[in-house]
């Protein structure tokens, strides 16, 4: 170990590779084809069973295959104990999640066992915060995966566990925070769906006997985003991607790039105030979400993945069409439409026109998009709060690992804390 300042304190942390922190170990797919390995008992952990990269440390207590002690012994995963990190490190590298039972992983993660002196949430919010710099050690091919060998020489900070455990607790308020938040989101997102079945009933039976046709019907055009490379050197002008858009179809521009691109293509591609951004490339949950362009002075253009919807007011309000193309009725078409390839489904232009529509009077949405309009700032308030504590985690994260967050009880609590690192050294190194 090699030893370096901990941010002040009077006392220095070692900083450690992780092959001397933990045990790594990989894990592996049963056989598909053989019944007798799924539907057991041991839960099988996937990537896909962790939530968005950047979303904290989740705890696993259920997934969502199962596999048999049959199918354990049948490859090479094996049964991971409580308290494993459980870390992506191939496709979305940077998931982590803690084991709450006893589990076993796909070839997609590196899990790590903590050695003594290492507290495994701690191990967790470390990986968390470096996930970027180990994705770095995958190099730029086109399928992404850390090795293990490179996991092992990782150096990560290792204070004595009494001020790890001290990190935890601080970064975990901050998440429960956040967390919190985005609790309060998810249901303050489900009162715009509810106004629109409120309104105009469920698109799938249409109990007020509205007429009906297809989204073709109410567009003017449906335009492909730009295919030009985006930079984040602010040349250009401001390019929406898929990520920009929300699961509930907000527009958040909080993460953007430009591209720069000739006078006849902006004048081509540019958005107006009204424009629908249909996301017609993504994973198959998410393909389909559609973003409302309301900006008037600021110059952008969609993305490849975009396609871009203009309405035609004679026949729909674009804050209507907006809210059915997100409605549950509609996603669960476009979940059925969805063509998979390489692990992305596809909905090109024509199948989007053609999928079926309820148009209700022309008031009548014009009353549903003056109610939206009230309900926007609130909108924008959210975001901003959710934004905020974001940030908080982030700049609390840089501060523990740096030992700047703990210097104040550090100090404190030094005596105890230099006994705690001579227990430690001596533990690291009979593992």
């Amino acid at each position: 170990m090699t030893r370096r300042c901990g941010g002040g304190g009077g006392m220095e942390w070692p900083r450690i590779e992780l092959g001397k922190a933990a045990e790594i170990r990989g894990g592996a797919t049963p056989c598909r084809n053989n019944p007798a390995y799924w539907g057991g008992k041991i839960p099988w952990l996937t990537p896909t069973d962790l939530p968005a990269n950047g979303s904290g440390v989740t705890e696993v207590t259920s997934t969502v295959n199962y596999i048999t002690e049959e199918g354990l012994a049948s490859c090479s995963a094996c049964l991971l104990p409580r308290d494993t990190v459980l870390f992506s490190s191939r496709a979305s590298i940077g998931k982590v999640g803690i084991a709450a039972v006893p589990l076993s992983t796909n070839q997609g993660f590196a899990n790590f066992i903590p050695r003594r002196g290492v507290d495994s949430r701690y191990l967790a919010w470390c990986l968390h915060f470096h996930a970027e710099q180990i994705e770095g050690l995958a190099g730029s091919t086109t399928f992404k995966e850390v090795s293990k060998s490179a996991l092992r020489r990782f150096p990560i900070p290792l204070p004595p566990v009494s001020e790890q455990r001290r990190i935890v607790e601080i970064l975990d308020q901050a998440d429960r925070l956040r967390r919190l938040r985005a609790e309060a989101d998810a249901k303050a997102d489900r009162i715009l769906p509810a106004l629109f079945i409120r309104m105009f009933g469920d698109p799938a039976t249409n109990p007020m006997g509205w007429p009906v046709g297809d989204l073709g019907d109410a567009m003017l055009e449906t335009q492909y985003g730009t295919s030009k490379r985006a930079n984040t050197r602010g040349d250009g002008v401001l390019v929406v991607r898929m990520n920009n858009i929300s699961r509930s179809g907000d527009v958040d521009l909080t993460d953007v790039k430009y591209v720069e691109l000739d006078d006849s293509e902006l004048e081509r591609q540019r958005l107006e105030p009204g424009d629908l951004l249909f996301n017609r490339t993504n994973s198959a949950d998410l393909v389909g979400k559609t973003g409302r362009w309301t900006e008037s002075s600021v110059p952008a253009v969609a993305a490849s993945y975009l396609i871009r919807v203009r309405v035609d007011p004679a026949k729909a309000l674009p804050e209507y069409v907006w809210a059915l193309m997100n409605s549950s009725f509609i996603k669960m078409l476009l979940a059925n439409k969805a063509r998979r390839a390489v692990g992305m489904a596809n909905i090109n232009a024509t199948e989007l026109r053609g999928l079926p529509a309820l148009f209700p009077p022309l008031p009548l949405q014009q009353g549903f998009a003056e109610r939206l309009r009230e309900l926007e700032p609130c909108v924008e308030r959210r975001r901003r709060a959710a934004a905020a504590l974001d940030r908080l985690l982030a700049n609390l994260m840089s501060w523990a690992f740096s030992g700047a967050l703990t210097a104040s009880w550090r100090e404190a609590h030094m005596r105890e804390l230099l006994q705690e690192m001579e227990q430690q050294a001596k533990a690291l190194a009979t593992e």
